[in-house]
């Protein structure tokens, strides 16, 4: 019985070459758009998911802020809080501080800067479950002087050579370290990256022979904490006493600076995707990309599937004597749906067969465009196969079992009685309600993929406040010794020589970067303010006038004032934060940190520009100047060739600095690089929904096919009557038309709704203009009229008589 069915199905699809292609490719773009997207929605949720106690793991992260001002929220934490929170807490069982860096590593000839360096307890290989390849990690990480390197890192200094008990110099000074232990490479979804990990306590000596305190210290907030629990614990019994910890340890500190400091933990499974802290180890993703895709995903899919319903449904006229003819000879319902079944299935397995083909070797293409690591299909994983089996028995099924309840419902006597089916209306309002949903997705994503690229199209060509074109950068990683000054004078001199070099200007930080430094502080003369949160950023006296920032009052830093080692420089943020009344109020005022050092007095305002993306609101910074300590080069330049610019650029540092290496970069290539993630979701966006309309557009085709085979005789009257070419297209147009009318009613107000709440990611965004919402019903529209029109005009200059001759 079997075999026969098989036949049967096989000579059915044959048959109806066009449907059968509609079904089959329909289906594998839909399935194989799905299994693209699975598998990044996979290696987004994967991030830190290989620790093997990721459930008990937290970081502790913490919240400033003064009473009736707005929080501030940040990833890291003080020294202190991870030794006292093991001290004092049983729950929990271990407890590590790591201190990220960067600076210049070097092994015998070779040097190289580094930016991957972090300073940790112990305790870090024990809390996550990073491999070891090779030495003994517990000495690395607990003995002066020690250390372990990543197996890549080991390959780039040592090559085959064995790197255990070698001995490196890191950092300013030349700091040794002995290498004691290997580790293998942190993978790419953790949240956490390192290619160098020192033990803690030599940080405590390098601090502390400069005087500082790395310790016991409850003022320098810039390292990151993690607590393991203990199994069993309640990770809500411990927050519930981080208040209570904060009072005991900063209680006067608070009081006497009236602000608020409030721990609170994270899971460490939540960091990646749901967690916008300041200063995060590094860039996160972002939960609302991975619901998108989802989302896409299943519209995607559920638009095949309709597809499927549809075009079979439509078919039931024309199978209708095929099904009366069984009856008629003996065949049971439950017999006929096993028939139909078994070609659903067919077409399923073999739309699901080119999904997985395309999938696999679209991956690598996929993977690079949404950047990520997933060239591969995840064939070794039993919940993939899970997913591809749900695929199929959701075409198979779902989408085939309506079908195939209307087909075999004919009954035999109306059926052979008439050329019509008992059924030939049946179906026709679900296959209308089929169609319209289809063009509320559509819709709703050609508005999404409008909303996304004139959002990153805005954040792109913003006016940012400053000029950052035709800039070349260099990296200075120098260690700073007695001749640094003189070398450095006489390098910027150099540069000024090249004729396209019009400027050069020294900083701590550059456009496209988070403010690396923070300080609290409070105006002088308010010693009822408490201390805020404020960015401090080192510039020297060229900075404001070559990156064009607009002075707003007083004046920048320059050359006749010897006092400028005493001023600072707000933006406007930093006044209103502050609380002075207007910028010229805080001219002359003192700024104090939370230390007692005053960083000078305010000699200047200049107006708020974008350091950072759009996504982000303007930052309190005040800007310091002095002569030294500097990380970045900026050069001014009418580029003619940016390449021989940057060739000049590199062999003067090489002449002045020779033992030192640099890195370069185009600083308008820098900001943009903040946009990355952005554009690649916009990208995946845009693709997906080209594939979904053409999903669509593939049963929207097939079903117009049916309709107007159908209609041939009413046509050829028609015709006959007089009508012209454009009133049967219009006939045939006009009930798509007002299905997209009805889809339009129920896409826009979704669309405004998640298109508003995905732009309140950012801070700056575009608004949602009325021509947002109408241009999406236009192109529906618009891909209605044209996949129809090709089988409708085909069908209007028909000759009539081929259409009424047999009837």
């Amino acid at each position: 019985m079997f075999r026969n069915y098989l036949k049967t199905a096989l000579r059915n699809l044959f048959k109806n070459k066009l449907f059968s292609s509609v079904n089959i490719f329909g289906l594998a773009i839909g399935m194989a758009a799905c299994l693209l997207i699975l598998q990044y929605v996979d290696w987004e949720q994967s991030y830190d998911q290989f620790h093997e106690n990721k459930e008990r793991i937290y970081r502790i992260a913490m919240e400033q802020y003064e009473p009736g001002e707005a929080p501030q929220d940040f990833a890291f934490t003080f020294p202190a809080v991870a030794p006292n929170l093991l001290r004092e807490f049983p729950e929990v069982e271990k407890a590590v501080r790591l201190r990220r860096t960067g600076g210049i590593v070097a092994y015998k000839s070779q040097r190289y800067g580094e930016q991957g360096i972090v300073y940790a307890d112990s305790s870090l290989f024990e809390i996550f479950s990073f491999e070891v390849a090779s030495g003994d990690i517990k000495a690395a990480l607990s003995e002066p002087h020690k250390g372990a390197i990543s197996e890549s890192t080991a390959k780039k200094y040592f090559g085959a050579q064995d790197p255990i008990g070698e001995t490196i110099e890191v950092g300013t000074g030349g700091a040794p370290i002995e290498v004691a232990a290997v580790f293998q490479d942190i993978p790419e979804n953790s949240h956490l990256a390192f290619d160098f990990a020192f033990s803690y306590v030599t940080y405590i000596d390098l601090i502390a022979a400069r005087g500082g305190d790395a310790e016991n210290n409850w003022g320098w907030s810039d390292f990151y904490t993690y607590v393991m629990l203990r199994p069993g614990a309640d990770i809500a019994s411990l927050e519930e006493q981080l208040p209570a910890f904060a009072e005991r340890h900063m209680g006067e500190q608070m009081k006497d600076l009236n602000f608020k400091i409030h721990f609170f933990p994270q899971p460490l499974e939540d960091i990646h995707l749901h967690s916008k802290l300041a200063y995060e180890f590094r860039t996160t993703g972002n939960a609302r990309y991975v619901y998108a895709m989802m989302a896409i995903a299943l519209f995607i899919i559920f638009i095949a599937w309709f597809n499927y319903i549809n075009l079979s449904t439509a078919r039931s006229l024309d199978r209708a004597r095929e099904v009366g003819v069984r009856k008629v000879v003996g065949a049971r319902r439950g017999q006929l749906l096993r028939q139909f079944l078994l070609e659903s299935a067919l077409v399923n397995f073999a739309a699901l067969a080119l999904a997985l083909l395309a999938a696999n070797s679209l991956m690598p293409v996929f993977g690079r465009l949404v950047g990520k690591d997933i060239s591969f299909l995840l064939l070794r994983e039993p919940w993939f196969w899970g997913f591809v089996a749900l695929l199929f028995a959701g075409g198979a099924l779902l989408a085939g079992l309506y079908p195939a309840v209307v087909l075999s419902g004919h009954r035999p006597i109306k059926v052979l009685k008439s050329n019509k089916s008992s059924a030939a209306g049946s179906g026709g309002n679900l296959r209308k309600g089929l169609v319209a949903l289809q063009f509320v997705a559509t819709i709703a994503l050609i508005a999404g993929s409008l909303a996304i690229y004139r959002q990153i199209n805005f954040m792109r060509h913003k006016d940012l406040g400053v000029d950052i074109s035709q800039t070349l950068v260099l990296r200075d990683m120098t260690y700073k010794d007695s001749t640094y000054t003189e070398r450095i004078r006489s390098f910027e001199q150099e540069l000024l020589r090249h004729p396209d070099v019009r400027s050069v200007a020294a900083s701590g930080d550059v456009p496209g970067k988070e403010v690396g430094n923070s300080w609290s502080l409070r105006w002088a003369k308010s010693p009822g303010s408490g201390f805020k949160r404020f960015r401090t950023f080192l510039v020297d006296r060229q900075f404001f006038g070559q990156y064009e920032a607009e002075l707003i009052t007083g004046r920048e830093f320059n050359e006749p004032f010897e006092t400028d080692r005493q001023a600072t420089v707000l933006n406007e943020t930093a006044v209103r934060v502050f609380g002075f009344e207007s910028p010229e109020a805080a001219l002359g005022e003192e700024i104090l940190a939370a230390n007692g050092q005053s960083l000078g007095r305010v000699v200047g305002v200049i107006k708020d520009y974008h350091q950072e993306s759009l996504q982000f609101d303007f930052k309190p910074i005040c800007y310091y100047y002095q002569p030294y300590g500097y990380s970045y080069y900026s050069l001014k330049a009418e580029v003619s060739n940016p390449q021989e610019l940057v060739y000049f650029a590199e062999k003067q540092w090489k002449a002045h600095f020779p033992e030192s290496p640099v890195s370069t970069f185009f600083l308008d290539d820098f900001y943009e690089a903040q946009y990355q993630a952005d554009l690649r979701f916009g990208y995946a966006f845009g693709l997906f929904t080209l594939l979904a309309i053409l999903v669509a557009c593939l049963g929207l085709f097939g079903l117009s096919s049916f309709s107007v085979a159908q209609r041939t005789k009413e046509i050829g009257i028609r015709k006959v009557l007089g009508a012209s070419v454009a009133q049967i297209l219009m006939m045939l147009s006009k009930e798509y038309v007002r299905l997209v009318l009805a889809a339009s009613v129920l896409a826009l107000p979704a669309a405004y709704y998640f298109l508003g709440r995905w732009l309140d990611n950012y801070a700056y965004g575009i608004s949602l203009s009325w021509w947002f919402f109408l241009l999406p019903v236009i192109l529906a529209l618009a891909i209605a009229a044209v996949t129809v029109s090709y089988q409708a005009v085909k069908a209007a200059i028909r000759n009539p008589v081929e259409a009424l001759r047999y009837e």
